[in-house]
């Protein structure tokens, strides 16, 4: 909370508005993330079970080719002549071969490993040093070689021999068929058809079969070849072949020491989960910079122009002009509402400052302002101020207590308003001062003012009790015509003529301009000015 109270103060309603709005969008933002990280978790889940199925049926495919070569080679097992290589053997055997791509080669072994029937020249073909055909006496049953390389197709291929044993359970001879791998080669072109997909075949010595990935692999592979067979079959997360990091179905042909990894990069997986992901952020910020344009436009027209024209209205208020008022244009209700407090408090404060508590008459703040204002705009007379001085209140205040003293200035305050209707303004200076003020004529202003000094000579009650108090009076007048001058002055030839009423007496009236002596206003024993200029 301090640093709120610290932070708030120096920030403007915008950007207020637009931390807000940066404050909705970041959950937002974090449920789109967590929603990214979540669609990457099950998309990386869906590649995996993909490349695990792409490598399982690479699998299987090599397991129906080697269940089709044991079942074409007991079929031929049980053909005399091919058993007992007799006429015919070389005919049957190319025929099948002839109708088999798929086939490399077809012979019949003797137990010495030397083709004695088959296709092409069975004599060149001797085998008794490979491997497969010892395991095949060995076991005398059917066996599949490792990979190997033709000697002049040079292509990659696989043998599998059937051992043909005489009555006594001997090894008397063998059915060899190649089969060519180039079917496997066609199932990983397919597989890395697939956009972001790598193939790598090995047998078990790490030697590379067929290798096809999507992207130029990084470095020297030679050690994930070599590691390669020693995987175990299933799923493989890795940053190899091509430096970054893959999704690996991995597959083991046993019979065969063959090992399948078909991969994809999880760049690939991820990226139209992330293009989604950029979109839609990008969207919602969007949205998010749209709302915040349409609020600030709403915020400004409905709340900042009218806290403007307040703060205007304020400052000027500071400055001293308490007749100022804030007039804010079509706003929120709750600005027009503070508006109206505004102008309200502005008032009660004008016044405060322009009026006087006592007896609710203008102040001297009020008649210097209206005076400075006369001056301002260049009016001219017939005007007259009548400066007015109790006679006689002081006893009172010493005799019935300041209380007593406030409720007769309260009175006379009312009977000089009752009396002077015609007045522009009527004030109290201070203590027992009041001021008139009168657009009216020369003879005019001298009857208001004995009017006025006959109310104020009337009798007051004040706790059961009758007082009687006067007043002087002092016209100053100004010929029509004449310029009125400024506050000062004006106030001034009051006074004066304040004084010279004071200075005969009690009770007097004295009417002074720039043409004429003080004299007395005939009836009311008051002077009438006619001094000489």
């Amino acid at each position: 909370m301090r640093l709120l109270g610290m932070v708030l103060p120096r920030l403007s309603l915008r950007c207020l508005l637009l931390i807000a709005a940066a404050i909705g969008l970041a959950p937002l933002s974090a449920l789109d993330i967590a929603r990214l990280n979540h669609a990457k978790d099950i998309a990386l889940a869906q590649a995996e079970r993909d490349m695990g199925e792409l490598a399982r049926v690479a699998a299987a495919r090599h397991a129906e080719v080697i269940k089709s070569a044991y079942g074409l080679l007991n079929v031929l097992s049980n053909i005399p002549a091919v058993r007992t290589v007799s006429a015919g053997c070389n005919s049957i055997l190319t025929d099948l071969k002839t109708a088999h791509e798929s086939m490399t080669n077809l012979l019949v072994i003797d137990a010495n490993g030397q083709g004695v029937c088959g296709t092409g020249d069975p004599s060149r073909f001797n085998i008794s040093g490979r491997h497969y055909f010892m395991e095949m006496k060995r076991t005398k049953s059917f066996t599949v070689s490792n990979v190997l390389i033709g000697e002049r197709s040079k292509r990659e291929l696989v043998a599998a021999g059937l051992p043909l044993l005489d009555e006594a359970g001997n090894f008397e001879r063998a059915l060899v068929i190649g089969i060519d791998l180039g079917w496997l080669k066609q199932l990983a072109a397919q597989t890395a058809a697939i956009h972001g997909a790598s193939v790598y075949i090995v047998d078990r010595d790490g030697s590379t079969i067929y290798a096809n990935s999507f992207r130029t692999p990084a470095g020297d592979l030679t050690s994930f070849y070599r590691d390669l067979p020693k995987i175990p079959a299933g799923t493989l997360l890795t940053d190899k072949p091509v430096g970054e990091a893959m999704v690996f179905g991995v597959e083991r042909l046993s019979d065969i020491g063959v090992t399948i990894a078909v991969g994809v990069a999880r760049a690939v997986v991820f990226a139209p989960i992330e293009r989604a992901f950029w979109t839609d952020l990008l969207l919602l910020i969007a949205v998010a910079l749209g709302s915040f344009g349409v609020t600030v436009i709403f915020v400004e027209l409905g709340v900042s122009r009218g806290l403007r024209h307040i703060h205007q209205a304020a400052r000027a208020m500071a400055a001293g002009n308490l007749h100022e008022r804030a007039k804010v244009p079509p706003s929120v209700i709750e600005i027009e509402n503070l508006a109206t407090s505004f102008n309200t408090m502005v008032t009660q404060l004008e016044g405060l400052a322009y009026h006087d508590r006592l007896t609710g008459l203008g102040n001297r703040r009020l008649l210097e302002r209206y005076l400075a204002n006369a001056t301002r705009t260049r009016a001219s007379g017939p005007f007259a101020v009548l400066a007015i001085d109790l006679d006689e209140f002081k006893p009172v205040n010493d005799a019935f207590g300041h209380r007593a003293g406030d409720e007769v200035l309260a009175q006379v305050a009312e009977r000089l308003t009752a009396n002077a209707i015609e007045a522009d303004l009527v004030v109290r200076l201070g203590g027992d001062e009041f001021i008139v003020v009168l657009h009216e004529s020369r003879n005019d202003s001298a009857r208001i003012a004995t009017r006025l000094r006959d109310a104020v000579a009337r009798p007051y009650l004040v706790d059961s009790a009758e007082v009687n108090i006067g007043c002087c009076i002092g016209v100053a007048f100004i010929e029509p015509g004449n310029a009125i001058p400024g506050p000062v002055e004006m106030l001034d030839r009051a006074d004066e003529a304040l004084y010279e009423a004071k200075r005969g007496g009690r009770s007097r009236v004295v009417v002074t301009d720039s043409h004429s002596d003080d004299v007395l206003w005939p009836g009311s024993d008051a002077l009438f000015g006619s001094q000489a200029s």
